[in-house]
C-alpha cells in the first residue's frame, strides 16, 4: 500500500493512508471531550479531526522500527540491542 501523507515542518498537512505503519500518539484530554463515556470511536476519525483543525503534529523517522509483538520481532530487537551494547 502506498502512503501519500505529507509532513511539513513537523505538522501533517495531508493524511492519505489507510493505516499508519507505526507510531506513538499522545493526546491532550480535550481531544476526547466531545466523545461520550462508553462511546466507541475509530481513532482514525480522531486523527482526521485533528488534521482538519491543523492540530496534528508529527516527527518522521527514517530508521527501522523494531516490533516485539512476534517471536521473530522480539529476537531481532534483542539482537539489535545486544549489538548496541558491544564495545567498538
Amino acid at each position: 500500500m502506498e502512503c501519500r501523507s505529507r509532513v511539513t515542518t513537523g505538522c501533517i498537512v495531508r493524511l492519505a493512508c489507510a493505516t499508519l505503519d507505526y507510531g506513538l500518539g499522545t493526546f491532550h484530554r480535550s481531544v476526547f471531550a466531545s466523545i461520550s463515556a462508553g462511546e466507541k470511536r475509530d481513532l482514525a476519525s480522531v486523527y482526521q479531526g485533528l488534521l482538519e483543525a491543523g492540530r496534528l503534529a508529527a516527527y518522521e523517522v527514517h530508521e527501522r522500527f523494531y516490533e516485539i509483538s512476534s517471536s521473530e520481532g522480539l529476537r531481532e530487537t534483542s539482537e539489535f540491542l545486544a549489538a548496541m551494547q558491544q564495545p567498538d
